[in-house]
């Protein structure tokens, strides 16, 4: 879809002009041209660049000018990060575009929302009160929105309401359509497992979101590993003709469930770099420094240069944690320290996640986990994900403390539930090891890490 700036008169047009221009960006700026170059770039809004920044202030002035289409730009840029003020920025952008009258806003928000549970109980009596306002079944577009909000909201939705959705939504969907999701969805609701496992499967191949929901059905099993990777083995001859985000997504899975070195995640990730998708370029590297003994140094610095061209803040963290790697024989632990307070200075969360990385190693000294948890503590007090992992995970194998794997669950629950993707494989493997002990702990321990990390501090 399209937008000008429709309604709007010559007066108006004539102060967004001067706002574009106060900016110092040409007077032909306005959203197709941000949109052909999102396309072009999807990271340009976070690349650190001059033509990034220029593109993002561009893209505030048409969002405060009452833009819906930049509102929703704006937040689904803010909802691929991943920390609590980022989302609640999405969030914000998304309701104000859907005030604005603009329906999308309203599945791409619910959407936002089912990949971190955490949010979801904080916003729905927006949604409740949103589902009031528009009818239903006007149009193929209000159908899919509403469809996506009882992917995430299923309460308010009767069984009969559910089926005549999805009947329209079959009925009237011509391109990119999601009816595999849906129905497996719907199965999985009602509890038809072998149905909603084919539907997964099939949506698995059409898009992320099928992908996604597909991987966490199999987590639910015990051989999640055994079965997504024979998935991905029947895949191996249709790959090249995957789209790319699947194509990263199914790398990036495959990285999570191998933590020894395996042929498969190399593979599926040089894939999705080649089709251009930086974040699987990211992982690529992640995966490289986790297993040094399979990789080279000067090939992991070349990859982290190329980084450094759109991301140089990630390229820096990245450089750290090559500093801190043992087996290249290329320790600079000082240097890594003194570039992640540098980064911390600046306001990176991921910085203070280094360091915790640089304590936990014994980069500096001894191992002290203890000072490892201090760094992790200072983000995951506001709402981040990943530092929850990362204590998770002190708690279950950290060398030099005593193990805990009630408090590794509830943290790494904590840390799923805001969103971290590496969360849902760590319980599934952690579940079963649970003796009688650490399962009559977790309910209290869960009641403290609440009263610890209360959501209003999240920031």
């Amino acid at each position: 879809m399209t937008c000008d700036l429709g309604p709007f008169g010559s007066a108006q047009r004539l102060v967004l002009l001067a706002i574009l221009l106060m900016l110092g960006l040409p007077a032909s700026a306005g959203l197709p041209a941000l949109r052909d170059a999102l396309a072009n770039d999807p990271d340009l809004l976070r690349a650190e660049t001059a033509e990034g920044k220029a593109a993002m202030s561009e893209l505030k002035a048409l969002a405060e000018f009452g833009l819906a289409d930049a509102h929703i730009m704006l937040a689904a840029e803010f909802s691929r990060r991943n920390t609590w003020q980022d989302l609640e920025t999405a969030a914000r952008h998304y309701e104000q575009a859907f005030h604005a009258g603009q329906s999308q806003a309203l599945g791409d928000y619910a959407r936002m929302l089912l990949k971190r549970p955490a949010m979801v109980e904080t916003k729905a009596s927006w949604f409740t009160s949103a589902l009031t306002q528009y009818p239903w079944y006007a149009s193929f577009a209000s159908v899919r929105n509403t469809l996506d909000v009882y992917a995430t909201y299923p309460a308010p939705f009767t069984e009969k309401q559910v089926n005549r959705l999805y009947d329209l939504y079959v009925r009237g969907c011509l391109e990119e359509c999601q009816s595999d999701y849906y129905a497996g969805l719907i199965a999985d609701r009602r509890g038809l497992l072998e149905e909603a496992e084919r539907a997964y499967e099939r949506a698995a191949r059409q898009s992320l979101r099928g992908l996604s929901a597909y991987f966490e059905f199999l987590g639910r099993s015990e051989d999640l590993k055994a079965r997504f990777e024979t998935f991905v083995a029947d895949l191996e001859m249709e790959a090249d003709d995957l789209p790319s985000r699947i194509v990263a997504g199914i790398g990036q899975r495959l990285q999570t469930l191998n933590e020894s070195f395996n042929a498969l995640v190399v593979q599926w990730l040089d894939r999705a770099i080649a089709m251009g998708e930086s974040e699987a370029l990211i992982s690529r590297i992640e995966y490289m420094l986790a297993l040094p003994d399979a990789f080279t140094y000067d090939d992991t610095a070349a990859l982290i240069e190329q980084v450094r061209q759109t991301h140089p803040v990630r390229a820096d963290l990245l450089k750290a944690s090559m500093m801190t790697t043992l087996a290249w024989n290329r320790l600079d632990p000082e240097s890594a320290r003194d570039l992640l307070e540098q980064l911390k200075t600046a306001g990176s969360d991921d910085a203070w996640i280094g360091m915790g990385d640089l304590y936990s190693m014994g980069g500096l000294d001894e191992v002290d986990q203890y000072a490892a948890i201090r760094e992790y503590d200072t983000v995951a007090a506001r709402g981040n994900g990943a530092a929850f992992q990362k204590i998770a995970q002190i708690y279950r194998q950290g060398r030099s403390i005593c193990l805990d794997h009630a408090k590794a669950y509830v943290y790494a629950e904590f840390a799923l539930q805001l969103g971290e993707p590496k969360a849902a494989v760590f319980i599934a493997e952690l579940k079963p090891r649970l003796d009688e002990a650490a399962l009559a702990k977790l309910d209290s321990l869960r009641l403290a890490l609440r009263q610890r990390y209360p959501s209003k501090n999240f920031r």
